[in-house]
């Protein structure tokens, strides 16, 4: 297995250089039909760059994302499995920093999903954190979305929420805020036997 270089560039950075080259092909190809020029070889060429600029775009963001994705669900595993109390760790830290906080402003659904279910592991481990976090599984429970990715990412965010409540309590406004929302909007007992 090869080691990654430190200077090698990331996915975004080549990215990055395809989106700047296939932006220069898009204006060449606007350049050579605003003069007019009818030579259809000369445009079909530049059309066969822009293509190959534009899925050179597309497979890196998909490389990207599949390699995000995979060190979400290791991230996922790993905190499945950690046995630790302290969460204050530097690794762990610095997985949320490099991982998990950056799935969550991601605008890609299956990331964001993956992140939060992290996140509720995390805050499993820790009570400071559980209380740190609990403002965006609040936020997301609070949310009127009823498409099928906010009903996921509701069901993730209920059962983190309440993983971290049986684990940690009530003991901060966060936390209790998020315990009255769960109660008055999700607990919903139709037998009036069980109420």
């Amino acid at each position: 297995m090869s080691q990654v270089e430190p200077n090698q560039p990331s996915f975004k950075q080549i990215r990055t250089r395809f989106e700047q080259q296939l932006q220069s092909k898009a204006t060449d190809i606007t350049q050579l039909l605003e003069d007019g020029d009818d030579d259809i070889h000369k445009l079909s060429i530049e059309f066969s760059k822009f293509n190959r600029f534009k899925n050179l775009v597309e497979e890196t963001y998909l490389k990207e994302k599949c390699c995000f994705k995979r060190a979400l669900i290791l991230c996922k595993a790993m905190l499945k499995q950690c046995g630790v109390r302290d969460v204050n760790d530097q690794n762990v830290v610095s997985i949320c920093e490099t991982l998990i906080e950056p799935a969550i402003k991601s605008n890609d659904s299956e990331l964001t999903l993956l992140a939060i279910e992290c996140i509720g592991l995390i805050t499993i481990l820790d009570e400071e954190v559980f209380h740190n976090y609990a403002g965006i599984f609040f936020s997301i429970l609070e949310l009127e979305d009823d498409t099928e990715q906010g009903l996921k990412d509701k069901i993730v965010s209920l059962k983190s929420a309440v993983d971290g409540l049986i684990v940690h309590g009530i003991s901060s406004q966060t936390a209790r805020n998020l315990f009255e929302l769960i109660t008055g909007k999700y607990l919903h007992i139709r037998q009036p036997i069980l109420r």
